[in-house]
């Protein structure tokens, strides 16, 4: 019914009285990843240990979302082909619907997997036509037809989500989230009334999320954040507001609000540097970032911070012009390569990977078709690694692909990013380079939606990037015209 913070103590109870209690560890890692908030894990260990006690079906379902050697972390394509799998075991199973619609949802466009959100919509009205109450997938409905161009179903579907909850807290973000879409005012003062007195990062988090794809509420999400940045019920939620406020201000283009917030914590040094390498960010703030992040360039730490110390290499190369240190790193990364884990493993090999594209778009053209194209491959699995990791390394290989070219692979991988899901930061860019992409390539519908998207970013952006949304507005323009005509 959606009410996810409500049913976590009720799973945690059951695990309590029985702690092979498999299908209460799975309901508990749906809610708790729902939530964004404790340990992921919590759950789904108690289910992966207790697997032997599932039946067929629900092992299947399992699997889907762990993967067949939990705690190892399978690529997304493993786990899209495991859900494909869960359907055909278990079809009248609407948990196994939902967990390849999810998939697709969040991580479709990132495989590259063609009309991801159509099946993901089609899986997910699989899974209420076996459970009219199955809030996990009627939660994303409403945006799924917005985003597909039905209004009138993602009104109706918001409408059914909120007969069953209006006041819990995602029930509170669906009422923000038909006020904005839907432009009823008086449900959006009342949804942000309520999201000011139940406030999490989470929520704040996803209106932003949503935002991404809708161009829609990018300043309720950003004041959220500011009131926890202060407000917080505990340093730890401050500063995870913190992290998320630096990342929001950053795509956005608000540069002075993001070097205010930015507080050199490890876990914002690598959306620093991106920031500035890419989106216009601040240099002062990178500069500093980039002083904080020494300690990842050592041999004995850069297998645990390999993002953090590719994003530092590029910084060299790029706004240092230092070519010497970002080979350097490279090569280290690759060497140590195999004796880390296998999630490590996965974080590492791409960042070098991105790490030797740049080098080759820098100045080693004979290799630069070779290197790209082994990025691409490899990111195209959507392997276990930090979002940014993924998107660095996709944003590296479009530019990369336009340096030699090919426009087509130059569009597939500028539109490989997750959805309501993972970092803020690479959106601009990304966005940004997709609409120029597919201006080239006569694409005229897809560009016009990447512009206003981009245009609806960057709208507020600090002074010195007002340009390019000026640019990206006469490109919009000049399309429309171009359409009538």
């Amino acid at each position: 019914r959606g009410r996810f913070e409500d049913a976590v103590p009720h799973y945690r109870a059951a695990i309590a009285g029985d702690s092979s209690f498999a299908l209460a560890g799975i309901g508990l890692g749906l809610a708790v990843g729902w939530l964004d908030a404790g340990d992921w894990n919590e759950g789904w260990r108690v289910a992966w240990n207790a697997r032997d006690r599932l039946s067929a079906a629900d092992r299947a379902v399992l699997e889907a979302w762990v993967g067949t050697s939990y705690p190892r972390r399978p690529t997304k394509t493993e786990l899209r082909l495991l859900a494909e799998r869960a359907v055909q075991i278990a079809p009248h199973r609407a948990e196994a619907w939902y967990a390849l619609g999810d998939n697709l949802y969040h991580f479709g466009a990132l495989q590259g997997v063609p009309d991801a959100m159509q099946r993901s919509l089609n899986a997910f009205n699989r899974a209420l036509a076996i459970d009219s109450s199955f809030g996990y997938a009627a939660e994303h409905l409403p945006d799924l037809y917005l985003r597909l161009g039905d209004s009138v179903s993602g009104r109706r579907a918001a409408e059914r989500l909120l007969a069953v909850d209006s006041t819990s807290r995602y029930g509170t973000f669906d009422l923000w989230f038909a006020g904005i879409a839907f432009g009823n005012a008086q449900r959006h003062a009342v949804a942000m009334a309520g999201l000011g007195r139940i406030i999490s990062t989470s929520v704040s988090t996803d209106m932003a999320q949503s935002a991404l794809v809708t161009g829609l509420g990018y300043e309720d999400a950003e004041s959220l954040l500011e009131r926890l940045v202060t407000g917080g019920a505990t340093e730890d939620e401050r500063s995870r507001a913190r992290t998320w406020l630096f990342q929001l201000a950053s795509a956005r283009g608000r540069t002075s609000l993001a070097a205010r917030v930015f507080d050199g914590a490890m876990v914002s040094r690598g959306p620093a540097m991106f920031a500035a390498l890419y989106e216009g960010g601040d240099m002062a703030t990178a500069a500093r970032a980039r002083r904080l992040a020494t300690g990842a360039l050592r041999p004995d730490s850069v297998m645990a911070r390999c993002t953090e110390a590719s994003l530092a290499a590029q910084y060299d190369l790029v706004a240092r012009r230092d070519r010497a240190t970002a080979t350097s790193l490279a090569r280290m990364i690759s060497r140590r390569l195999t004796s880390a884990p296998d999630t490590i493993v996965n974080e590492c090999s791409l960042s070098a990977m991105t790490l030797r594209a740049q080098l080759a778009m820098d100045g080693d053209g004979a290799t630069l078709l070779d290197v790209t194209q082994r990025l691409d491959s490899a990111l195209r699995a959507a392997p276990a690694a930090p979002l940014l990791t993924l998107l660095t390394g996709n944003l590296i290989a479009t530019r990369a692909f336009v340096q030699l070219g090919d426009t087509a692979r130059a569009l597939d991988a500028v539109r490989r990013r997750p959805i309501l899901y993972g970092p803020l930061l690479g959106w601009a860019a990304l966005l940004h380079d997709e609409a120029h992409l597919a201006a080239a390539a006569g694409e005229r519908g897809q560009a016009m939606h990447a512009y206003r998207l981009f245009i609806a970013l960057r709208d507020s952006a600090d002074a010195q990037l007002q340009p390019e949304v000026l640019q990206a507005r006469a490109g919009l323009t000049r399309l429309t015209k171009e359409l009538r005509e």
